[in-house]
């Protein structure tokens, strides 16, 4: 039996929308950005991003897919989104 594939939401949404796409997967032994990611595959940082998740200040949960060798401005953040404030989720060790 062939063994079943995690997926996360965002690849179902992709598969839903008949969107073309690949996964690349790697190991990660410890904390690293998406700049270090990309030359480590040898992809183009432009072609890079990431998803960031953050509370807002009412409690909701929010992502936020930004270009890998950009950083997420909070204040603009929650203004998009209508929040007071937002604030990045810590990382579990």
């Amino acid at each position: 039996m062939a063994k079943k594939e995690n997926k996360t939401n965002a690849m179902r949404i992709l598969e839903q929308k008949k969107l073309a796409h690949r996964c690349i997967y790697y190991d990660c032994k410890e904390f690293t950005d998406a700049v270090q990611i990309a030359a480590m595959l040898g992809q183009s940082i432009e072609q890079t991003f990431k998803t960031l998740m953050c509370i807002g200040k009412s409690g909701g949960y929010y992502a936020f897919v930004i270009p890998g060798a950009a950083a997420l401005d909070l204040k603009k953040a929650a203004a998009c989104i209508g929040e007071k404030s937002v604030s990045l989720l810590p990382v579990k060790e």
